[in-house]
């Protein structure tokens, strides 16, 4: 689906939720809300000039066009989607030749009190002469509009995964084009990571695992995600945490307006992509600088990530010691960029990751903050695929931070998923770690299956 078919969708998307808390302020006849609908039909017009018609789907938390998540609209929308929902709705179909009186007629509908549910919402709306909009219950298997799916209690620690990736993608869109930058979507996705890093860190790390083409922004959620685990390990909360996030997810904002044929060369850089590349912290603090919302330390973090304790690296920071916040953040930058695949080296299995970082130790890492993180990440990393000795292959759930070697595991037993304590259970242990790929294993649907 195109991006702008899609940003259209959001558009509208807003417009809905507008009108729908208009609905609950003003009287029908109210003019702000003729000017709203008269709104709201322009830009569904506008979308049909691309497409039609237009689709949204609902599920108890998300809306979704077609079948692509909404995220930012479904933290937004919860208005509209309790709406929809006490009328029984799932799904929502405009028509391009909609009008303002059909959009009145749907609200009017889904405010009033009435015996919708004998007749149903679309029985009322075709009383009412609007056969322009089209609502549908979704039953069995057609309740899922579009993945993922969410668990009952709430979004799975998936979804919140990728609603992250896709707010900060955004922000680095927003970067690239000299724009101004929404904040608001940053510390939104770092309230709800580290709201799930505090539920279940290990959960969370498992999840970046899931590596993707879409390098840059998959890195920078993972990054966070690591500092604020190690964060947490290491005794910070509230304030810090957010401060320390905040560094992290930001800290190569600098290579938003680096050309892609540069990032993703799959041979050698030359002399003028590599000094490129090298500059990226130095531009990274100056976008940050540039926002005024911005703590110090995040553009501290975005200059010094690189720089290494022993200032060996770069950029020249003089004689003053890195940043403690960047420090973190090098190990975990660091870390993550081994164990993906990148396009002029593969990936390096996590045992070998941390020893070429352990060999660093003291120069470009901070010894003891190193030491810690590899305790917090394990041999075998959570989210990894395992094959026991048993001759079972499971996913590393969570570490026993008693014996690094002996994790908790989660295996598929005939269609039920079974934890294995390997701490408890003395004749079984991980022979190695696969390549996920290798199995026909889709790691992000396990996970999610997983994670729910």
């Amino acid at each position: 689906m195109s991006d702008g078919r899609v940003e259209l969708a959001r558009q509208v998307c807003i417009l809905l939720y507008g009108a729908a808390r208009a609905m609950s302020l003003y009287k029908v006849d109210h003019p702000f809300l003729a000017q709203g609908f008269s709104h709201l039909r322009d830009a569904i017009v506008k979308y049909h000039n691309l497409e039609a018609p237009l689709v949204f789907n609902f599920d108890q938390e998300h809306i979704f066009h077609g079948q692509t998540l909404l995220a930012d609209e479904s933290l937004a929308g919860t208005d509209l989607i309790s709406l929809m929902l006490a009328k029984d709705v799932n799904r929502l179909v405009f028509f391009g030749d909609v009008d303002e009186q059909d959009l009145k007629n749907l609200f009017e509908l889904l405010i009033t009190e009435m015996d919708a549910s004998r007749t149903g919402l679309l029985h009322e709306l075709q009383m009412a002469g609007t056969t322009r909009i089209e609502v549908k219950k979704m039953v069995g298997s057609d309740r899922r509009p579009g993945p993922p799916k969410p668990p009952r209690a709430g979004p799975t620690h998936h979804l919140r995964y990728e609603q992250s990736i896709q707010r900060l993608s955004q922000v680095f869109d927003q970067a690239a084009r000299g724009q101004k930058l929404s904040l608001d979507k940053v510390k939104m996705t770092l309230k709800r990571l580290i709201e799930e890093i505090t539920t279940d860190d290990q959960a969370m790390l498992a999840l970046t695992s899931i590596k993707s083409n879409e390098y840059l922004c998959h890195h920078s959620i993972n990054v966070a995600i690591f500092c604020i685990a190690l964060g947490g390990r290491l005794g910070m909360e509230g304030e810090n945490l957010m401060w320390l996030g905040m560094g992290a997810i930001l800290h190569d904002i600098g290579k938003a307006g680096i050309p892609r044929s540069v990032l993703e060369k799959p041979g050698a850089l030359n002399d003028d992509e590599r000094e490129l590349i090298k500059g990226h912290p130095r531009s990274g603090a100056q976008i940050i600088a540039a926002e005024p919302g911005l703590p110090c330390s995040a553009l501290i973090v975005a200059l010094e990530h690189h720089v290494g304790t022993d200032g060996s690296g770069y950029p020249d920071i003089g004689s003053g010691a890195q940043h403690f916040f960047a420090r973190i953040t090098q190990i975990a930058d660091a870390y993550d960029a081994l164990t993906s695949n990148r396009p002029n080296r593969a990936a390096l299995p996590p045992v070998a990751s941390h020893a070429t970082m352990v060999e660093a130790a003291g120069g470009a890492f901070d010894p003891i903050l190193l030491r810690i993180f590899i305790e917090m990440i394990g041999v075998y990393p959570c989210g990894s695929v395992a094959r026991l000795t048993s001759g079972q292959h499971g996913i590393v759930r969570r570490q026993n931070p008693s014996d690094l070697l002996r994790p908790v595991i989660t295996v598929d037993d005939e269609n039920q998923l079974k934890e294995i304590d390997l701490l408890r259970i003395s004749d079984v242990s991980v022979a190695e770690l696969v390549d996920p790929e290798s199995l026909g294993i889709d790691l992000a649907i396990e996970l999610e299956k997983q994670l729910t």
